[in-house]
């Protein structure tokens, strides 16, 4: 921004320089690119008046990573190559264009950095960050490393000015056209965390208008927590994108095995590795999350609340991200097994409690979505586990039984057996006997009907000694 005593002055540009500055306004260790301004009046400005002034160059404050971490591939040590995902990515690059969409935590990054390293492909790195979504700021990194892509090249490669702003889309062409004659194919350019810019965003525009530009044997990857956005469509139609999900990443029990064998010094059980895979579901960090704690302790590995480890990744990734009202809402759809839009309105008493479980969806917080019409959510395993144990914490001992019975009842009213069976669980942990024994009576002898002797037995065994002597109908069942 121009100081208002230079405004309406001449700027004469001395020369630029690149710095690190520290401090609360950019944060420790922020990059900004400046360059040294003299603003030089009409005539009629007295030469006392005359400024000079550090002048951000092109928007470069960037206060994300510097630009070497920013341009740069992550370097990963003990990574299990993913041969099954390699042959996917294979087939993949015979389109232009590759958007990967996965939870945090599920290898996207890892993947397509063993990838490009495998194949020996020249890779452009470029991790985006919100700063992107001023696209003048993007242009300025984008040639940091477009010149580190081609430094012998003498042409004088576009630069992004005020004046561009009016039609980007041209812009874009010439830029990618000269970014693109300076890379040898085959080569990949890699687009890392693209969910930090806005969907509505021009960075998307740009980068869709520069994939047009591709020649044959380039190839960009995109990689992200949500979606493409709509500005993506056209590709998609032409069949010039391939879209991999969350689905196709989730770990294969070898998969978690070798991952268990590469980061672990002493063999794990067989049976252990199968455990800690069942409760990871497929997700990379919970899998490493939880081997590594079990060799710290020493011990066989712990999911779900029992490891700190994942407790603290979905704390700061996930939970205290968002507003109070939609922690509100996560954690008492948490009680849920399997959450319609409905059941989340009537059990939190919150208008947009859907609206909140659509958008973790839509950004991969660990929340599948079933159906189309009236879709039903639930909660990756661990992370249920988790919100689970930070209600009992957070809840006061009577808000969680008033929680818990008000969940059982609206599992009751579905009438599935699966429901049932949950409820009965939650009522048992409310301590509710009464509901409960009406709930056994009502359902004793479909249960008996389909052999399902045990099953009946333990509900009844939950119930209090004294409540089944007064009733002659649980004696009857129990002897059963």
């Amino acid at each position: 921004m121009v100081p208002a005593v230079c405004r309406g002055a001449t700027p004469i540009r001395i020369g630029s320089e690149q710095g690190t500055l520290s401090g609360n306004e950019l944060g420790s260790g922020s990059t900004i690119a400046y360059e040294l301004v003299i603003f030089v009046g009409s005539g009629s400005t007295p030469a006392s008046r005359r400024k000079s002034h550090l002048f951000p160059a092109a928007v470069r404050v960037q206060t994300g990573p510097t630009p070497l971490a920013k341009l740069r591939p992550p370097r990963f040590q003990r990574v299990l190559p993913r041969t099954r995902l390699f042959r996917v990515l294979d087939r993949a690059r015979k389109r232009p264009v590759l958007w990967m969409t996965g939870p945090p935590g599920s290898g996207k990054t890892t993947l397509v950095a063993s990838y490009v390293k495998s194949r020996r492909l020249r890779t452009l790195w470029y991790q985006v960050d919100e700063g992107d979504s001023d696209v003048a700021t993007f242009f300025y990194y984008m040639s940091l490393a477009r010149k580190r892509a081609g430094p012998h090249k003498r042409k004088t490669p576009p630069r992004f000015g005020p004046e561009h702003a009016r039609n980007l889309s041209a812009f874009a062409r010439v830029y990618f056209s000269d970014l693109f004659s300076r890379l040898k194919p085959p080569f990949a350019i890699v687009l890392d965390n693209c969910q930090e810019v806005p969907h509505g965003s021009n960075f998307h525009d740009i980068i869709t208008e520069g994939i047009r530009q591709m020649p044959r044997g380039g190839w960009v990857a995109l990689i992200s927590r949500v979606a493409p956005p709509s500005q993506f469509a056209q590709l998609r139609a032409g069949n010039d994108m391939q879209i991999l999900a969350w689905e196709a990443l989730r770990l294969t029990l070898r998969e978690a095995a070798g991952i268990a064998r590469l980061r672990n010094k002493r063999s794990l059980a067989k049976k252990a590795i199968q455990e800690a895979h069942r409760k990871s579901d497929g997700w990379a960090a919970g899998l490493v999350l939880m081997l590594e704690q079990a060799e710290i302790e020493g011990s066989e590995p712990k999911g779900g609340a029992g490891s700190q480890a994942v407790f603290d990744y979905f704390a700061q990734e996930i939970l205290e991200r968002q507003d109070l009202e939609a922690q509100n809402i996560m954690l008492k759809t948490s009680m849920l097994g399997k959450i319609s839009g409905r059941a989340a309105v009537e059990l939190t008493g919150i208008a947009q409690a859907s609206r909140v479980l659509a958008d973790l969806n839509s950004r991969n917080y660990f929340t599948e979505k079933r159906g189309q019409t009236e879709p039903v959510y639930q909660y990756h395993p661990l992370f249920r586990e988790f919100l689970v144990a930070q209600a009992k914490m957070r809840f006061s001992p009577a808000a969680l039984s008033r929680l818990q019975r008000k969940v059982a009842r609206l599992l009751v009213e579905s009438g599935s057996i699966e429901d049932i069976e949950e409820a009965v669980g939650l009522l048992r942990a409310s301590a509710d006997w009464r509901t409960l024994a009406r709930l056994i009576a009502e359902h004793a002898s479909s249960l008996i009907a389909e052999a399902r002797h045990h099953t009946l037995e333990e509900w009844l065994k939950a119930l209090p000694s004294r409540l089944i002597e007064r009733n002659g109908w649980l004696r009857y069942w129990l002897g059963a």
